[in-house]
This record gives structure tokens, sequence and C-alpha cells, in this order.
């Protein structure tokens, strides 16, 4: 009996030994790494690899190796729980007299961030862990008596220099300096992003406020879900492309389905997958795009805003076609299957180019599209070049596209800074053409081209590269910045309607529709 009881004792104490070196190594893991910290004090956390990937970086940017992150996420897809919450409480751990000022879109909810920060430092969890990173016991909102700070605004670490100072964008955070500077989502509503002056009172909070507070070698960390392509994520990224001297912004941006040209970091292996399956579904996420608009859906969920959605043409009326062995097939119902088909040899190959002058990221883009024009006037736009370049640099992209796709004729916009590119080409032996917008502004130029893609007579190679920015910018115009690919698409139903294809006796073949007809055309 003896015996046993001593087995048992020694099995029991075996027990409580591996207990222990198991919860030893636990304790280690989540001192020095933000995601097993997030799971020791908030065990019923649900992760996914996104959530990994951006403990990752916070940890990166804690350790200094980069000292501007930005953070781009769907709503309600975990981020501010762990950037807001769990890591100033795991900085203060890791450094008790780090001074962190965290900002979000109103007071209120700064103040809400602050208190759960609270919290998590106050829980036996988080003492087990960081035992020298305590709060004063009670609500303390003066210094008369030489006591730790604690309130909704701001908290002391007891015996330490460390501090957390919230507010809300706009409000005042003069008086303190901080080597961590965190803004969580500035804009409060679409609303508020939509007004010019808001963004600019945003900004220049930012620049002559906020920014002002860092002390040296200090960190900026934001998180938003972008709004507006010119929201204080969208100005500090342009300022970034635009001076090498501004601020150069680390960028983290994880669309909630995935789009055909990934980052690396981004795990999915393929388009249009969820960011978080388990809790957004993939077809969740559709049916949410289905009830927003593509404005708001490219900002709020893709991460990827553009001007708001014009009127001229809409997502429903875009038609596809395919290019396959010199086959073009024009998809002309989705639902029904029916199409048609032609060789692309029976097609008139043609390019039209809205040059620019300037290799600025701010000017605008050179643009040269390639068009496939069919017997029956159709138009099926096959490839897309765009880029940014002065004007000698024009020709030998035109003689690169001329090689590649052989077209009759290479149109070009002649008026302002296309006149010096179609002197330039005249001499090279190219098909170059003359185009005359006749003094019509850009949104005249598209009336025609909106008509005809309404009508279901303009096609879009499926699945290029280049199609996702092709049909925002369609979208938003004229409220886009960027219009280039607008204008080329002008051109080319402008070239339709003024040479239209010579119907004599020409062969074709239409698939689904049961009628045939044969001949040539000049």
């Amino acid at each position: 009996m003896t015996v046993k009881n001593s087995s048992k004792l020694d099995l029991y104490q075996t027990l409580q030994r591996y207990k222990k070196n198991e919860r030893e190594k636990e304790i280690r893991k989540a001192r020095t790494n933000l995601l097993d910290f997030t799971r020791f004090t908030m065990p019923e956390y649900r992760e996914n690899w996104h959530h990994k990937l951006i403990c990752q970086k916070l940890d990166e940017f804690l350790e200094g190796k980069n000292r501007r992150l930005i953070i781009a996420a769907p709503p309600r897809h975990g981020k501010t729980e762990i950037v807001s919450k769990r890591f100033p409480a795991y900085l203060l751990g890791r450094n008790p007299d780090a001074k962190i000022i965290a900002c979000s879109y109103a007071s209120d909810l700064a103040s809400l961030i602050n208190r759960d920060i609270q919290r998590i430092i106050s829980s036996p969890e988080y003492s087990e862990l960081f035992p020298d990173t305590t709060l004063n016991i009670t609500n303390v909102r003066t210094t008369s008596q030489e006591s730790y700070l604690r309130n909704s605004d701001i908290f002391e670490v007891v015996n330490h220099k460390g501090v957390y100072r919230s507010a809300g964008v706009g409000g005042s955070i003069t008086g303190m300096g901080g080597n961590f500077l965190i803004v969580d989502d500035p804009f409060r509503s679409r609303a508020d992003s939509e007004s010019p002056t808001i963004r600019q009172k945003v900004y220049e909070w930012y620049t002559s406020t906020f920014r002002t507070r860092r002390q040296k070698d200090a960190s900026i960390l934001l998180i938003a879900t972008r709004w507006h392509e010119e929201d204080l994520t969208g100005k500090l990224l342009e300022l970034a492309k635009n001076d090498p001297t501004a601020d150069q912004w680390e960028v983290i941006s994880l669309p909630a389905l995935s789009e055909d040209e990934r980052p690396e970091y981004d795990q999915r292996d393929g388009p249009d997958q969820a960011l978080w399956e388990t809790e957004f579904s993939k077809e969740d996420l559709l049916s949410t795009k289905a009830s927003l608009t593509v404005y708001e859906w490219l900002s709020l969920y893709q991460q990827r805003p553009s001007a708001a959605e014009g009127n001229l043409v809409k997502k429903e009326d875009f038609k596809y076609c395919t290019l396959e062995n010199g086959v073009l097939t024009l998809i002309t119902d989705r639902a029904s299957g029916s199409k048609k088909q032609f060789m692309l040899s029976q097609c008139k190959v043609f390019q039209t180019c809205d040059p620019a002058a300037s290799e600025k990221k701010t000017a605008n883009d050179f643009v040269l599209g390639t068009w496939a024009q069919t017997p029956d006037n159709d138009l099926a736009l096959i490839d897309l070049l765009k880029t940014n370049l002065e004007t000698p640099k024009h020709v030998p992209l035109f003689q690169q596209q001329y090689i590649k796709h052989r077209p009759v004729q290479q149109w070009i916009e002649t008026d302002g800074v296309g006149r010096p590119t179609f002197q330039l080409l005249k001499t090279e032996g190219l098909p170059i053409a003359e185009l005359k917008t006749s003094g019509h502004d850009k949104l005249m130029r598209f009336i025609p081209a909106a008509t005809r893609i309404t009508a279901g007579t303009v096609f879009f190679l499926a699945g290029a590269p280049w199609l996702n920015g092709y049909e925002t910018e369609l979208l938003g115009f004229p409220n886009t910045k960027q219009n280039g690919q607008v204008d080329i698409t002008s051109y080319a139903c402008q070239v339709v309607i003024e040479n239209p294809f010579i119907q004599q006796v020409y062969e074709t073949s239409y698939v689904g529709t049961g009628s045939e007809s044969s001949g040539y055309w000049i």
C-alpha cells in the first residue's frame, strides 16, 4: 500500500513538474513574441495567418527594424485588438520606460482603448509575465501628491518612466514626447473621409501636432481601414513617393479578397480567396460586395481606394473577351454562354495613345492601348501599357508595341504634349496617325465610349494584369485624378466611329448565334 501511494506521489510530482516546465516555456515565449503574448493573455483569441503576420511586423517595429509602419485591413478583421490594445501592453512589459502616444478618430474611443490596455496590464496573466510593469491601484488625475497618474487619458508605469497617453485625432497632446506614436483609424466615417476640409485638418494635425511629439529615433505606426485615395495613409504614401527625404513607410495591405497581383507576405495562393475564411467566408464577402458600390468595396475591403464611382459606366455593363491561339472570343452573355469568335487576322488591330511628358509620379500617365476592331465594329482591348516617361523615351515604346502587335495604325492625340511625340514618330517609319480632340473636354469625349460600353460592344481582356486598374479608372471617371486609360478608350471609340470596318463580303463565324457569312475586309 505504501509503495502504491509512493508511486502515485511520484507520478503527481512528475506531472506537476511537467506542468511547471510547460508554463515556464509559455511565459518565456510570451515575453518575447507578441503573438504568444496575445495567446497567453487572451486564450480565446481566434487567430489567422494574417494576425501572425501583423504580430511579426509589430515585433520588428518594437525592435526598431521598421520605424515607419502602415497596416491596412478590412473592418472587423482583428487589427485593433492586436495593434491598439495588446501591442501597447506588451511594449510596456518589454520596456517599462517606453513613452507611447496613441490617437484615434474620437477621444471617447481612444479612452475606451486606454482602459482596455489598463485591464490587460492589471490582469494576473500579465503580472506573471511582466511583474515590474504595474499601475497605480487607484484612479489618479493629478500629481499633486507625486502619485503615478492613472485615468482614461493617461497612465504611468509605477517606479518607471513609462507612460501611455491617448487622445482623439485633432485633440491636444502637447507637453509630452513619445518614442512610439500610434494612430488607429483617423477618420470616423465615410462622410468625414469624403470631406476635403476634414481630410486636410487630419493631415495638418498629423504634421503639425502628432508627428512633432516624436522623440529621437521614435517609431510611428498607422493602422487604418482605407476610406479615400487622399486619406491620411494616401497622403503620406504620396509624399513618400515624391520626396525621398520624407518618411518612407513599410506597408502591409490586406485586401478582404485576394487579387491577381499579391505581395510576398500574402499567403493566399490565388485570387478571390478570403483573408479570414473561418470568420468572413468568400461567400459572405461576395454578398457584401454586391451590396456596396465599387468605390466602397475597393476602399473599405480591398484597401485600394479610388475616386468615387462616376455615373457614366457601371461594373455590370462590362463585357470580356479572351485571346488564345489567334482566336478572339467575345463573351456577349456570360449567363447563357453566348459568344462570338473571330480569327484575330480577320480583325483590324490598332493602337491609341494618351502621351505624358514627365517621369514624376504626380504627372499624367503615358498610356498605350492595343485594340481589335471586329468586322461587326465591336471593340476589344487586348493589351495595355501604362507608365511615366518623358517624351524622348516614347519612341522605343511605340516601336516595342508595334513589333509585339503589328497594328495597322498607331493613333496618338496631338493636342498639347502629344505634338512632339507625333513629330518624332513620323520619322521612324511607324504607321502613326493623328487624333484630334476638336476642343472637346475629356468628359464629352468619353460619352460615346460610355454609350458603347453600356450597349455591350466594348470588351476587355479577361484576367489581364492591368484589368483591375483599368476598370477602376473607368468606374471612377470623371472623379479620378488620372484619366489616361479613359482617354485611350475614348480615342478607340472615336477611331471606330470615324473609320468603320468596311464590310463587303467578309468571312466570320459566330458561336452561339447560328448565323454565318463570308468575304473579306479592306
